[in-house]
């Protein structure tokens, strides 16, 4: 296959060491951060580490929200890789996406890149007892969500201009109340000052 098919079909260009990772056309509907989206990117991720001499990846990424066991699929995979990755965020990074751009050792977004967090939303049916175990589990993972914001701010510029010294019942403070109002949108340079981005590239 071609370089430009590879592109294109599966998301990769080996020879510079680059990753696409964008969303799944549903009929005209962006379907967000799914199980297409993250079996590629493992199987995308597992074969740059595999195949290339040199170990710097970069990722670009343009998704909206979606679903969380995908997304933080990603996100742990990128973790644990042995090569060195950046993010290169294009337009958004949102609910599923912001998690998944922390990932990254490295996390730039463009000038009009917008962030957004906050509450995920679950819908689930069943009965009683399911749906408690539902809420319990949802309950979990909103308090992972939560201590991956917290970590971003905790090292933040704005954690050290507020408070000089941060404690994590500061920030979790803050977060709660931020979550709590809504969604939290920031654009350029605040995504930076505010620890979920590392720079902004122009």
């Amino acid at each position: 296959m071609s370089a430009i098919s590879d592109i294109h079909e599966q998301s990769i260009d080996l020879k510079n060491g680059v990753i696409y990772m964008y969303a799944f056309n549903d009929g005209g509907e962006n379907a967000g951060v799914d199980h297409r989206v993250a079996d590629l990117f493992l199987k995308n991720l597992h074969h740059m580490e595999s195949e290339r001499p040199r170990k710097e990846i970069v990722v670009h990424m343009h998704l909206v929200g979606g679903e969380w066991s995908p997304g933080i699929a990603i996100y742990d995979a990128m973790k644990e890789s042995r090569c060195n990755i950046t993010i290169k965020t294009h337009g958004q990074a949102e609910s599923m996406s912001s998690i998944i751009l922390q990932g990254a050792d490295k996390r730039q977004v463009t000038p009009h890149t917008y962030f957004m967090c906050h509450h995920g939303s679950a819908f689930h049916d069943g009965d009683v007892r399911n749906l408690q175990k539902v809420a319990d589990w949802n309950r979990c993972v909103t308090e992972q969500m939560c201590v991956i914001y917290r970590n971003c701010l905790m090292n933040s510029q704005w954690a050290i201009d507020k408070y000089g010294k941060p404690t994590e019942r500061q920030i979790k403070s803050f977060l709660n109340k931020k979550l709590n109002d809504g969604d939290w949108y920031l654009f350029g340079e605040d995504i930076v000052y505010y620890g979920f981005a590392d720079e902004v590239v122009r």
